[in-house]
């Protein structure tokens, strides 16, 4: 008997129904709209039957439907209600949605080796006191570089708004800080604690667009441009846009920054890997590249896109315009978009082979394929010569992107809300620093 298994004293919920068998059998309910239900019985039987429903866990409102088909059937009037004591049992067996399990796969097959075991166990050697210096991961500051003046001075006043008031504001901070934050302060709606525009602050993302004009020598769109919580985000919304489904691949180098691999997991697309040679300066050989899609599409993978780190994570080194041509012409005919991770663009240190954009090389080919070829470019505040890791701040650019794909990207953009806004401020500073005469400038010459 499924019922005769208890704790001696127990009742069980066929007892308690049982208990309650006439007000069950005079139970009824009616339809007031598609989702509510209310008995047609006293409140005093009302109270007597919610108890069975809550030890059976079902909802009031189903189990007034079960009540109904149950006493419906005279010949067994609680065959349904000891049919669902048995699933319910059944039920308190089974897994629960959070079980290791019962988890989406794709959040298991992700591997992230930056917070990798390596890290968890660095971690704990650093609670039991030992001297860790970790680099697992580019972090300046956590390795003793130094905050520059005129950013954080810039933050600050944004932050606490009211020294701007202070008759002694002048004395603590230099004029060109000063008119900084209120413009920037201008550019939102309730300071930094307002959410601003999903895409960022219009404002600043037109000093990005001015920033890569002057990098590119071509002009940049506003509209085109997507302020992010660091750069690391930019790239999982748009692998997230681009990936279908497991049958879709994405070209990325190896060696790689495991942002890549680990994204692509979670969003349940396929790593196509590329290898770089060593031996040509970590550059790619176009052969290589194209044997990786030839063997990705005889495993029945279609390939998507094309992964850069340039320059290099964790190589260093710079692509020569040679390369970058191959790889947009490369992309072009294979209708790929280009992912441009270009966030180390200030931290090259040989005069040799300088960053080159690979929006500038693309504009410099011209003809059709400066009109067509898909790329989206991705810089950040956490590299270069601010390493401001923890403020999250970054941008990716959209160029010969569909209108319509570029609304979508902004819809999902818009899930989030915004972009952290302090962050935001620290690209600004990132892009359109102190300049030649004014006050801050030969201090931030020196930090920099």
């Amino acid at each position: 008997m499924i019922f005769s298994s208890r704790r001696r004293g127990e009742v069980t919920t066929m007892e308690m129904v049982n208990q309650y068998e006439p007000e069950i059998r005079s139970f009824n309910y009616h339809h007031t709209s598609t989702t509510q239900l209310y008995p047609k019985t006293n409140p005093d039987n009302f109270h007597k039957i919610y108890p069975v429903s809550v030890a059976l866990n079902v909802p009031f409102t189903i189990f007034c439907h079960i009540l109904t088909l149950a006493t419906s059937t005279p010949s067994h009037p609680f065959s349904t209600l000891q049919s669902l004591h048995c699933t319910n049992e059944a039920r308190t067996m089974s897994k629960k949605s959070l079980d290791y399990d019962q988890i989406n796969e794709n959040v298991k097959k992700a591997q992230y080796a930056v917070r990798g075991e390596l890290y968890l166990r660095a971690s704990e050697l650093q609670k039991e006191g030992k001297k860790i210096i970790f680099t697992n991961v580019g972090n300046p500051h956590a390795l003793g570089q130094k905050p520059l003046t005129f950013p954080r001075q810039v933050v600050a006043l944004c932050q606490a708004p009211f020294l701007l008031d202070d008759p002694n504001v002048g004395l603590l901070f230099p004029a060109d800080a000063i008119a900084k934050a209120k413009l920037y302060l201008s550019y939102t709606s309730g300071g930094l604690g307002a959410y601003s525009d999903s895409r960022g602050l219009p404002g600043i993302r037109k000093e990005v667009a001015e920033f890569i004009e002057r990098r590119d020598g071509y002009p940049s769109d506003p509209e085109l441009i997507y302020l992010t919580d660091g750069a690391s985000k930019g790239v999982m919304q748009i692998l997230q846009t681009v990936i279908r489904g497991p049958g879709d691949g994405i070209l990325v180098p190896v060696p790689q920054y495991p942002l890549y691999s680990a994204a692509i997991s979670l969003y349940g697309g396929s790593l196509v890997p590329y290898f770089l040679e060593e031996n040509a300066n970590w550059g790619l050989d176009i052969h290589n590249l194209r044997q990786s899609v030839a063997e990705a599409r005889f495993k029945g993978i279609t390939v998507r896109a094309m992964v850069i780190i340039n320059p290099g994570n964790p190589t260093g080194q710079c692509l020569s315009v040679e390369n970058l041509q191959q790889i947009l012409r490369f992309c072009h005919q294979e209708s790929l978009v280009l992912l441009g991770d270009e966030v180390y663009q200030q931290n090259v240190y040989q005069d040799a082979r300088p960053f080159i954009s690979s929006r500038k090389v693309l504009f410099d080919m011209g003809g059709a394929i400066s009109k067509e070829l898909e790329l989206i470019s991705f810089h950040t505040v956490s590299k270069g010569f601010l390493g401001e890791c923890g403020q999250r701040g970054g941008y990716f650019e959209m160029t010969n992107i569909p209108p319509q794909t570029v609304d979508e990207i902004y819809k999902v953009a818009s899930i989030s809300l915004s972009p952290n806004v302090p962050g935001q401020i620290f690209m600004g500073t990132m892009v359109s620093p102190p300049k030649p005469g004014d006050i801050s400038y030969e201090q931030f010459l020196r930090e920099r």
